[in-house]
Parts: C-alpha cells; sequence; structure tokens
C-alpha cells in the first residue's frame, strides 16, 4: 500500500515519482521510483494510489512489473533493469528482453582460467560460444575480451564522451531499440544480439547516486562521471575490461597503473591486492 509520493524532475526534463509504501508482514516497507509519464498513460493517479504495491528485498511487487511492461507472465520475456536496481522503475530503466538476450547485460569478467593457470576470453552471441587464444595474463586477456566483444556482439554503440544534448537521445533510443529487438522475437541478422552490460550505469553499488539524479541533484552524465571516478579511477582492471579509454581521455582522468602477480593477475602496486571485483 502507498504511504506517500514525491514528484521531481530530472536534469533531462523527465519527471519522476519517489513512491513510499507502507509496512507490510512481509516487507518493512520502502521506495520505488517510477516515471510520471508512464502513470498518466496507464491508470487514473487515484486508482494507482490505491494500489497494492510493495517493496521487498529491493525489488517492486510482480503485478507493480505486469503493470509497468504489460508483459504476458507465461511468455518469455523477462524484465530486466538497466542500472541493476530493482526498484528503479523508470522507462528507460525498465527493458523487457528474452531469456537468451538478458545474458549479456550480466556483469562478468569475460575470462575464464585453464587447469594450468591460463587465461582464456569466451564470448556467448545467440547461443553461440567464442572463445579467444590462451594467455598468461589478464591484462592481456582483458584486451581480447573487448576486441571479441566488438567482433560478435553487435549493438548500437553510445558515446559516453558526448557532452551535448544529443546523449539524451542516444541512451533513448539504444534503450527503444533494445525493447523492440526483444518484443519482435528472435533477431534478424545484423540486428542487436542481446541486450549489453553497461558499467557507466550501474548502481547497484551507488545507490546514493541514484537518488541524486531521480531527485534532479545531478545529471545523467554527472551520476557516470562520479560512478567511474569511484570504481575505475584507481582500479585498471575496470579501465580495460570496459575500454574507458576514450572517456578518460576527454574528461582527463589519468590512467591508473597496476602491478602483475606471479599467477599473471593485475594487482593494485602498493598493496598486492587484486584489482577484479568479481
Amino acid at each position: 500500500m502507498v504511504s506517500h509520493m514525491e514528484e521531481y524532475t530530472q536534469k533531462n526534463g523527465m519527471k519522476v515519482l519517489k513512491v513510499f509504501t507502507k509496512p507490510t508482514g512481509r516487507s518493512p516497507g520502502g521506495y520505488f521510483y517510477i516515471s510520471v509519464d508512464v502513470i498518466t498513460n496507464k491508470w487514473h493517479k487515484e486508482r494507482w494510489n490505491a494500489h497494492q504495491w510493495s517493496v521487498y528485498r529491493d525489488q517492486v511487487s510482480a503485478t507493480c512489473m505486469l503493470f509497468l511492461t504489460d508483459s504476458d507472465q507465461k511468455s518469455d520475456l523477462r524484465l530486466v533493469h538497466v542500472n541493476g536496481v530493482g526498484i528503479d522503475n523508470v522507462w528507460n530503466n525498465v527493458l523487457v528482453l528474452t531469456r537468451s538476450q538478458m545474458v549479456h547485460g550480466r556483469p562478468s569478467k569475460g575470462y575464464f582460467l585453464t587447469p594450468g593457470g591460463r587465461f582464456y576470453a569466451r564470448v556467448v552471441v545467440d547461443g553461440k560460444k567464442y572463445v579467444g587464444e590462451e594467455r598468461k595474463t589478464e591484462f592481456e586477456v582483458l584486451r581480447d575480451v573487448v576486441q571479441m566483444r566488438k567482433l560478435h556482439c553487435f549493438r548500437l554503440l553510445l558515446d559516453f564522451t558526448d557532452h551535448s544534448d544529443r546523449f539524451e537521445h542516444y541512451l533513448k533510443f539504444d534503450y527503444t531499440f533494445n525493447y523492440l529487438s526483444a518484443r519482435s522475437g528472435s533477431p534478424k541478422q545484423g540486428e542487436y544480439v542481446g541486450y549489453d552490460y553497461f558499467f557507466y550505469l550501474d548502481r547497484r553499488q551507488d545507490r546514493d547516486l541514484l537518488d541524486l539524479e531521480r531527485t534532479g541533484v545531478i545529471s545523467t552524465k554527472e551520476a557516470m562521471y562520479h560512478h567511474v571516478m569511484r570504481h575505475a579511477a584507481d582500479n585498471a582492471w575496470y579501465y580495460y575490461r570496459y575500454n574507458l579509454g576514450n572517456y578518460f581521455r576527454y574528461n582527463h582522468i589519468p590512467i591508473p597503473d597496476f602491478s602483475t602477480d606471479i599467477n599473471g593477475f593485475m594487482t593494485d602496486r602498493v598493496t598486492g591486492r587484486r584489482l577484479c571485483p568479481f
């Protein structure tokens, strides 16, 4: 049950509701975000306010998800939150994808180890596995991961260094393209083959940045910058895994340094700690 709602306007002009729910037997209560245009297009606000929404373990109730997407519960389509936060249900953060497309949206190392301790990249696209050559170090295999994903995982590439008004258009178009590809069934040759993981937009560990963005305190680009600085400014693994060279150059961020241990893993030059977060 809804306790109360607060309305905000993001820096990009999108109106957002922060909806607070009352405690129930299964949930201590909480809040979630939703785009105002979704409400006005679907139901009258009074009826929407009276619905039995609930927040449990960082997820909104399934009935709310079906309402947001018009999904058939028996279909092969599943809901994916782009930034990994289940309570963030604004229109451009919720995608309806097939199970096979969901695979591409999971954060991962992108490589595996042989029994002998060698590294090799592996990419799965539309059920097909592509395996790279064996490498001695983690640094070498990360370069393979980037190149293999460029070669096999076609998608619309967003220019995250673009600080013009076109940025929001790119973001909107890319999400829309993903959504339509999923709804149309199996992708055709030359089409997008699966929703890719967006490191720049991940907010699973940055809920404070998400709240600041949704409530209009900072822009999407500012939230992205703070996220990159938190996780990648002093961690070379992120820099090479997600191919952040252009972003770092545009924003004048120094390239982080690293060492390599006897097993070939990238480590912090001072502490010796492995840099891979997984």
